[in-house]
């Protein structure tokens, strides 16, 4: 007697709802992350840029200090309204009369800090536990919530579902991305790769 059996499988269609993700990154000079040792320049020290990576520097303050010496591969952003160099820039400690200026460098200790596969750029709407559902998909939502100058670093394609940046939409359906220069493409969704965006 042969018993036939049948095997039901049953899938399961569960609708996929994206995450919404606010890129915290920031290139901004008043922000202590984003100098060495997290030391920021004390009024009359000297600004200098780590040339051996690209940098994006946001003047979001003014800046009093002696020099700046300029990247030899970067940007550096003023705001709509310009800074005042030399003015009053109350993120900046003080020197005493006896302090002698200083070289105090503008940079991350590595291009991959600024990778966009690094959860610690990055705050979720809704917390996740693994490493894949810490960064954007292509079902995911990007937000660059400040006015700033962003330096992101990609080494494999990136696909979002929305790009926002600072209150624009870059695409309500598509983040298209062609290195170097073109941001509109309706037949794909990806970035061509590798190189450190600036946006």
């Amino acid at each position: 007697m042969c018993h036939t059996s049948l095997l039901f499988l049953i899938y399961l269609v569960v609708p996929v709802t994206g995450n919404r993700f606010t890129f915290d990154s920031t290139s901004l000079v008043s922000t202590t992350e984003n100098w060495l040792h997290e030391e920021i320049p004390c009024i009359g020290d000297r600004i200098r840029f780590d040339n051996t990576l690209p940098v994006v520097a946001f003047m979001d303050h003014n800046v009093n200090v002696e020099s700046i010496q300029l990247p030899d591969n970067g940007l550096i952003i003023f705001t709509d309204n310009g800074i005042d160099l030399g003015g009053d820039a109350n993120w900046q400690c003080a020197k005493n009369n006896l302090e002698e200026s200083k070289d105090v460098f503008f940079t991350r200790d590595s291009r991959h800090d600024t990778s966009f596969y690094n959860p610690k750029n990055w705050i979720p709407e809704h917390k996740r536990f693994l490493h894949m559902n810490q960064v954007p998909s292509e079902e995911d939502d990007v937000i660059v919530s400040h006015i700033s100058a962003v330096q992101m670093y990609l080494d494999i394609p990136v696909k979002v579902n929305e790009f926002k940046w600072y209150s624009r939409e870059v695409s309500s359906f598509i983040f298209h991305l062609e290195l170097p220069y073109s941001y509109s493409n309706p037949s794909a969704n990806c970035v061509t790769v590798p190189t450190t965006i600036f946006l």
